[in-house]
């Protein structure tokens, strides 16, 4: 098996390497809270399935808008303070 060197700080670059450009990612600040989204988003899915008939993309919206409940109570549970028991 051959050795490979490794830079030792992977954020100098190394002489072996080209070095090209670091893309910076785009970052929006976000002025709603991620679970007030994801419960607009559900309500709108309910309100399109109402509109439309029995089908697949009813369905469809119907399964996403549960899904996108049941992440946010997931997220409620996750973030809540523990439960503490006193013996």
């Amino acid at each position: 098996m051959e050795d490979i060197d490794l830079p030792r700080d992977l954020s100098e670059p190394s002489e072996d390497l080209p070095s090209k450009p670091v893309k910076k990612r785009r970052r929006a600040k976000q002025t709603v809270r991620l679970e007030e989204r994801l419960a607009l988003q559900a309500r709108r899915d309910r309100e399109r399935a109402r509109s439309l008939p029995p089908g697949k993309e009813r369905e469809d919206l119907l399964r996403q808008a549960r899904r996108i409940e049941e992440a946010t109570r997931m997220t409620e549970w996750l973030t809540a303070p523990p439960l503490h028991r006193k013996m």
